[in-house]
């Protein structure tokens, strides 16, 4: 039975384009479409950032690794009566579930690192 490409609708034998997509059709039906159910199972928080000097150290680190990413960011501005504004930062990396504990070790390794001492001039 012959598929379309795009919309998944099957037809009967002998039909060679979809009358809805005007696309020639698959003698097999097309791969389903991933949901974003299934894309936010494969994925794994590796590190949450809480100010933007953080959430830069790792968004480098995890390039450099060649480990890809997703990263889900929040800037609120908040009204304070003393410093008359404030801005409230925050940042999540999510990876692939197989790369999770290699993100997370990374960056968690990388910033408990000691400061390295200043060079005397």
């Amino acid at each position: 039975m012959p598929f379309c490409p795009r919309c998944g609708t099957e037809y009967r034998p002998g039909v060679r384009e979809c009358s809805d997509c005007r696309v020639p059709l698959l003698n097999e039906p097309p791969p389903p479409a991933p949901s974003e159910e299934t894309i936010e199972e494969a994925l794994s928080v590796a590190y949450e950032a809480a100010d933007e000097v953080a959430a830069t150290t790792a968004r480098d680190l995890l390039t450099q690794a060649g480990i890809p990413f997703v990263e889900q960011q929040t800037s609120v501005f908040v009204l304070d009566h003393i410093d008359s504004t404030m801005r409230n930062f925050f940042s999540r990396f999510l990876v692939p579930q197989s790369r999770a504990r290699e993100a997370t070790e990374l960056i968690q390794g990388y910033l408990a690192a000691p400061d390295l001492p200043e060079s005397e001039n």
